[in-house]
């Protein structure tokens, strides 16, 4: 089992220098000249020309953000786990007014339940509720009326594992297809509907798992969905 694990942890390293390196700087490279080419020769590059370079661009940042989503992946897989109490209402409250900032003329209704917390790794723990209420954010951006809610279902003892609720009156999707909803790259909306790279929700199971704990969703399309994560105490 200690050979499988090394093997593992050699195994993710590797990926973490080829991601980091050998994808990563070509990338900026092509990037860098692309866009140099654009500022620079605009006047000496026909209509055609600059739209090829300008597919090239998109090509390539949708790379890059690919890239950057597996290193987080792998980040959250090696990182060492340092549990503590956090205060969830506190971390969430955070989260959401930075989702707010970052989109200042939308109006969503969000409700945050005082007192909640728990015992994990507070770094983990963020990153997985950053990943779970963006998905709220951007899956209620064609809602009238949006509404999140963030809560605890009550615990029958404090042995048992504590469950939180992000719930919200979004697209939801079809509950046949919740099998896809954590798999990595799997979208299960179009892309012209709502952008992304099909990278959060599974960057968010991994960091749960970490925790011997759970994360699944429930949704009815055009009903909105509720995400339930619940780690062992």
């Amino acid at each position: 089992m200690q050979t499988q694990r090394a093997q593992e942890r050699q195994l993710i390293e590797e990926c973490r220098l080829l991601l980091s390196h050998e994808m990563r700087s070509p990338l900026m490279v092509i990037e860098g000249f692309a866009q140099q080419l654009l500022d620079r020769h605009a006047a000496q590059i026909d209509e055609k020309g600059a739209h090829y370079l300008h597919r090239m661009l998109g090509a390539t940042r949708h790379l890059s953000a690919q890239v950057e989503g597996m290193l987080t992946m792998i980040e959250a897989s090696r990182q060492p786990m340092h549990i503590m109490r956090v205060d969830v209402t506190a971390m969430c409250r955070s989260l959401c007014e930075e989702m707010r900032a970052a989109d200042p003329q939308r109006e969503v209704q969000v409700e945050i339940e005082e007192g909640m917390s728990c015992e994990a790794d507070s770094t983990l723990l963020r990153l997985v509720f950053s990943q779970i209420i963006a998905n709220a954010f951007k899956f209620t951006a064609r809602t009238e009326s949006a509404r999140i809610a963030i809560t605890t279902e009550p615990q029958r003892d404090e042995a048992e594992s504590r469950t939180f609720c992000v719930s919200d009156n979004g697209a939801g999707f079809d509950p046949a297809l919740s099998r896809k909803l954590f798999q990595a790259f799997s979208k299960l909306h179009p892309v012209s509907e709502f952008a992304g790279l099909g990278l959060g929700l599974a960057i968010a199971r991994h960091a749960v798992e970490r925790h011997d704990g759970q994360l699944w969703a429930e949704g009815t399309p055009q009903q909105g969905c509720c995400f339930r994560l619940a780690l062992p105490q």
